[in-house]
């Protein structure tokens, strides 16, 4: 370790073994041990391998930048509030990766309209922009349909507003939870 605690390659060197050594293992050991939790150890590793990626992009997102001000500026008696603060934030990351359902592209079933040549896409659109898929599912042409089908199994079509959100409309415009399942 460099002799000054605070020099760029000390800070740098801290970073990279914290980012590279210990988050990967812990994530994953996390997944599989909050899943077992759940109730759901057959599924653990499949769980945790869906996870993995798209929790360690949001990780490498926040945690480099972060410990490089925190080993370079914040001063050894501020450092623990610092991090706490910061893991508070990370916490709700977590959660929200965690809880989240993974859908995955559903295949046409047997007499469904969707397209012929295989693909999955939207049905037809109306003048108002509503899309009308096969299933009599009517969604807002915001940023597409596309047929899901989420990890327990069930038929979604699912309108990506913004990241990580979606909405279904039944076919009179009304909210509905169950209509497009």
């Amino acid at each position: 370790m460099p002799e000054a605690m605070t020099s760029a390659p000390a800070v740098v060197t801290k970073m990279a073994m914290d980012q590279l050594l210990m988050s990967p293992p812990s994530t994953a050991l996390f997944f599989l041990v909050m899943r077992c939790w759940e109730g759901h150890p057959d599924d653990a590793i499949m769980h945790m391998r869906d996870k993995l990626w798209p929790t360690m992009r949001a990780n490498y997102m926040l945690w480099p930048l972060a410990h490089m001000i925190n080993f370079a500026f914040v001063p050894p008696a501020q450092r623990i509030l610092y991090c706490n603060v910061l893991g508070v934030v990370w916490t709700v990351i977590l959660s929200t990766i965690q809880n989240e359902e993974v859908l995955q592209p559903a295949k046409p079933s047997a007499g469904s309209s969707d397209q012929s040549d295989g693909s999955y896409g939207p049905g037809a659109v109306d003048k108002d922009g509503t899309i009308s898929n096969a299933d009599g599912c009517a969604t807002s042409w915001a940023g597409g349909s596309t047929p899901m089908t989420s990890s327990a199994g069930m038929m979604h079509h699912a309108v990506v507003f913004a990241p990580g959100l979606e909405a279904r409309r039944d076919t009179d415009g009304s909210d509905s939870s169950n209509t497009c399942q």
